[in-house]
């Protein structure tokens, strides 16, 4: 009898872990407890580190760039000193004459920048005849606002002439309380001797002593030309031994105020004061 014989048996797939069947990566062996802690301990080591460093870079930075900043400042400044033309002779002749027969801050200020010098230099730069600079000019006439713009340009309140003369020397000798007063606040030496020993506190001809000395009372009030300026000037009179007052004097620059200065002018005041010397 025939028998059929088994069939044969065919051999099994082989089988795909499930890693591979889902696409993924196999995973890495995970790393011992010793490797995460010291892991863990390197990264806030950095981290440390780097907090540590970056404020200090900051400031490092903070700090050069102000330096750097101040440097470019200080080179500014000498610039702008230096910049411009030298003074000629020529320049200093129409300046100095502008400061003296009282120019407008403007024209004077026009004078220099058309002759493209600095304001310094022009205000520093000496009569080649005399050795006055454009203080003693403006001083010695009486020109307060410019003796104020001068001094704004950096002019040199202790300059002293060719004879010694300070600027100081002559506001005093020419009785300019106000310019005087000013003077001595920016720096000028009331010390400073001219070539005959005169101080200049004493004015140039050393005499200016006394009743005639730079503050004293008539001169402020000769000087005063506002109401606050009158009222120092009323005090100062009213302070001041009446012997030491020249009653002549008083009435005349009393007078001379008067027609100067009618709205601010107090005649029974000053006729009160004046009776008692």
């Amino acid at each position: 009898m025939f028998r059929a014989e088994p069939d044969t048996l065919l051999p099994e797939p082989p089988q795909q872990d499930a890693a591979e069947k889902k696409g993924s990566k196999v995973k890495k062996p995970k790393k011992g407890k010793e490797e995460k802690e010291k892991g863990k301990e390197e990264k806030e080591k950095e981290k440390a580190e780097a907090m540590s460093q970056e404020p200090q870079d900051s400031k490092e930075s903070t700090k050069g760039s102000k330096s750097k900043s101040k440097e470019k400042k200080a080179e500014v400044s000498v610039a702008d000193e230096q910049a411009g033309a030298a003074p000629d002779d020529q320049f200093i002749g129409k300046f100095h004459s502008a400061l003296r027969w009282g120019k407008t801050e403007a024209e004077v200020q026009a004078l220099v920048t058309d002759a493209s010098v600095s304001r310094r230099s022009a205000a520093r730069a000496p009569d080649p005849k005399t050795g006055n600079q454009a203080l003693h000019i403006a001083v010695q006439n009486g020109h307060r606002e410019l003796t104020e713009l001068l001094i704004a340009w950096k002019a040199d309140v202790t300059a002293q002439n060719f004879k010694g003369q300070t600027p100081l020397h002559m506001s005093v000798e020419y009785d300019f309380y106000f310019i005087s007063k000013l003077l001595l606040e920016k720096g000028a030496k009331s010390e400073v001797e001219n070539s005959d020993g005169c101080q200049a506190i004493l004015g140039i001809s050393g005499s200016k002593e006394g009743a005639e000395a730079w503050d004293a009372p008539i001169n402020i009030l000769k000087n005063a030309a506002n109401k606050e300026e009158v009222e120092l000037a009323y005090k100062a009179l009213g302070a001041a031994d009446p012997t030491s007052l020249d009653k002549a004097s008083l009435a005349r620059i009393g007078m001379l105020k008067a027609k100067e200065m009618p709205d601010v002018w107090d005649k029974g005041r000053f006729v009160e004061l004046l009776n008692k010397v």
